[in-house]
């Protein structure tokens, strides 16, 4: 990021296109920011390749990531320190609530790794993985997770209501 005044600064996080950089491209809706601007991102990867000898044993597993700006001010004494106290206030609240992603993501799919271990056969466990619709329920509970956190909004809790009119979203 860039700027040495708050609007520099959230016009940088505006363009920064973490999900172009970080995810897939595209960032998953958060209903409070209908422009679909993030400016922090959470997800998860498959880690490595995994082998069926039977399904009570495979367990897929996910490295979870979280993307933050990040911002170096000036030495040369331009930046006043309430803007560097502001910023690593929204470093915290950022973290936060990407944390709360990555939270829903790991009880998520540990939930789906103890469903896919109960399978009949290999190729059931990678019909399982293979169906888009296995990551329909993480996708809801994310999006609840957004409902939550926008009916009580604090910033403790992962969730910054308004700067200079700009809503936090995420990934």
């Amino acid at each position: 990021m860039s700027g040495t005044t708050q609007e520099q600064l959230i016009d940088s996080l505006n363009k920064s296109s973490i999900c172009t950089k970080f995810g897939s491209g595209t960032c998953a809706p958060d209903p409070a920011v209908p422009n679909g601007v993030a400016w922090a991102l959470e997800g998860f990867t498959p880690v490595g390749r995994y082998y069926c000898y039977s399904p009570s044993t495979t367990t897929l597993v996910y490295r979870d990531f979280i993307a933050l700006p990040r911002w170096s001010p000036p030495t040369d004494g331009s930046v006043k320190i309430p803007l560097v106290e502001a910023w690593n206030a929204l470093e915290q609240v950022l973290y936060t609530h990407e944390a709360g992603h990555v939270a829903i993501s790991q009880q998520d799919i540990a939930a789906l790794n103890d469903q896919a271990h109960g399978l009949p056969s290999c190729t059931a466990l990678i019909n399982f993985w293979s169906n888009p619709s296995v990551f329909d329920k993480l996708n809801a509970d994310q999006a609840a997770y957004h409902v939550r956190l926008h009916a009580d909004c604090r910033p403790e809790i992962g969730c910054i209501p308004q700067l200079d009119g700009m809503v936090i979203a995420d990934g």
